[in-house]
């Protein structure tokens, strides 16, 4: 026996709009499925598909169809449901806290620590709940070698790229990007629990590395250069020499963008300001932080 369909009433354009918006965003579950379900009841599916979508019994699909009805956007949520206070306090919570911008990366230090400091004994899994209701998760930390680059000063050398950019449309010069990088065997950046939209940064170390001086260009063309030795300013001078033999050839200028390189005996590479090496027809813009 067929069962009989049960629509909602016909809904408005700004129900529509508040109940895709709980669909993609509102933090419960629950709250999301159940406004799911109402969309597609207005949708005329019926009560059986609905339930198979949103993976409920249909007695389920049924009560909050009703209780959308009787009460609206209210219907939607669960009622306040009686049990024990939290264990931990507000109080607690901003003592862990404090353990865990102390310890980013050792939960079993916090969690130890923790304990002692409030008396309470709680679970790793509860320590999970309290970093995310802190904002925080727990994500690699980046090593870094400076400061961070003065906002002012990157504004204006990103508008000079772009004109350069313009430059090298018009076949005037071409524009290649070079930077140093290195790999090294025995690296281990640790995880940490850090706020969301931050991330932590520890000193980098030295160790066994290969070296490598790329240079790029805004069109995908490479040319790489591996080192196992440290890089200084003979090194690069090489590799600029080695670089412009074959491009040169084609070209009246060639310009290359450094990022941040800092080498002893500069004035090896660099002459007029730091803005012409000593190779002729290639120009530099360095990128400092």
């Amino acid at each position: 026996m067929n069962m009989p369909h049960r629509f909602i009433s016909e809904l408005s354009g700004d129900e529509i709009t508040t109940l895709n918006e709980m669909v993609k965003n509102h933090d419960s579950y629950c709250v999301r499925r159940r406004a799911h379900a109402v969309l597609l009841s207005s949708e005329k599916f019926c009560i059986d598909v609905i339930a198979s979508v949103c993976k409920a019994d249909r007695d389920s699909v049924s009560s909050w169809l009703k209780s959308w009805e009787t009460e609206g956007i209210r219907g939607l949520y669960d009622l306040p449901r009686s049990g024990a206070p939290p264990k931990l306090t507000e109080p607690d919570i901003e003592i862990i806290g404090e353990f865990i911008k102390e310890y980013p990366n050792s939960p079993k230090i916090i969690l130890a620590k923790s304990i002692e400091k409030t008396g309470k004994n709680f679970s790793m899994s509860s320590l999970k709940r309290i970093v995310k209701k802190l904002n925080m998760r727990w994500k690699r930390v980046r090593k870094t070698v400076g400061k961070e680059r003065d906002p002012e000063e990157s504004e204006k050398v990103s508008k000079k790229i772009e004109s350069l950019k313009e430059q090298q449309k018009a076949g005037i010069s071409d524009v290649y990007f070079s930077d140093q990088t290195g790999f090294s065997s025995g690296s281990f950046v640790p995880y940490a629990y850090q706020p969301v939209g931050e991330t932590l940064r520890i000193p980098a170390s030295g160790g066994g590395r290969l070296n490598v001086i790329g240079f790029y260009s805004t069109d995908n063309r490479m040319e790489s250069f591996c080192f196992r030795d440290t890089i200084h300013a003979g090194v690069i001078s090489a590799c600029f020499d080695e670089f412009s033999k074959t491009l040169l050839k084609k070209l009246m200028c060639l310009l290359i963008i450094l990022r941040c390189i800092t080498v002893r005996n500069s004035e090896r590479i660099f002459r007029n300001g730091g803005k012409e090496s000593y190779i002729s027809g290639i120009y530099l813009l360095i990128l400092r932080n």
